[in-house]
């Protein structure tokens, strides 16, 4: 029981894949933005309840929507086609398709597809047992220097305003934006303040 999230999160992540389907990509970003747009500390604790015994633990609201959550933002790290092998090969394993699975019998599977180790992405959105946030506060400035007449060079300062509590490793996407164009980088942010540079050709 205390792995139902792996029943759960996983339905209420269909649901979300549903829309998707039927209505677009807005009407999903919508669904998401809707259950990541709590107050933060809701979803805190781990999404794995504290015992099988733990009944109203187990069926807390982030075992839904933040078990529904994770699976977005694995998918954002893997990319479509490789979320999607995860979920096919974890669904027709043959140990598992008529057994209990327990969340390290996903993850083996997510590894396996990704071909790299994701303790990193699990130990801070699963396992992690704070009781005061459930995901990472963030805070930023940036600077854009001239170096040419038509050229900048950006800085942007990122800082962890709940890094005190817990750390948290995860792609940020920075959009720099000017009268002309936009442009998206995707940077690893994992300290409590980092900075990153990035080359602009116009003002941003």
């Amino acid at each position: 029981w205390k792995h139902i999230w792996l029943s759960e999160g996983f339905a209420t992540y269909a649901e979300v894949l549903y829309l998707e389907h039927t209505n677009g990509h807005d009407a999903y970003k919508q669904s998401i933005d809707e259950k990541m747009g709590t107050d933060q500390g809701l979803y805190a604790g781990s999404i794995i309840a504290k015992s099988d015994t733990a009944f109203w633990d187990a069926f807390a609201p982030r075992v839904y929507n933040k078990g529904a959550i994770v699976l977005h933002m694995l998918r954002g790290i893997t990319g479509d086609s490789m979320f999607l092998a995860i979920m096919k090969n974890y669904l027709n394993n043959p140990k598992l398709r008529y057994g209990n699975a327990k969340t390290e019998d996903f993850i083996a599977e997510c590894e396996r597809v990704y071909g790299k180790s994701l303790t990193w992405f699990f130990d801070e959105w699963v396992y992690a047992r704070t009781e005061s946030i459930d995901r990472p506060g963030y805070e930023y400035t940036w600077k854009a220097i001239p170096v040419s007449p038509s050229a900048y060079r950006v800085n942007v300062d990122i800082k962890q305003t709940t890094a005190s509590t817990l750390l948290y490793r995860m792609p940020v996407t920075i959009t720099i934006t000017s009268q002309k164009s936009n442009t998206t980088y995707i940077v690893v942010d994992s300290l409590a303040v980092q900075s990153f540079t990035f080359p602009a050709a116009n003002k941003p």
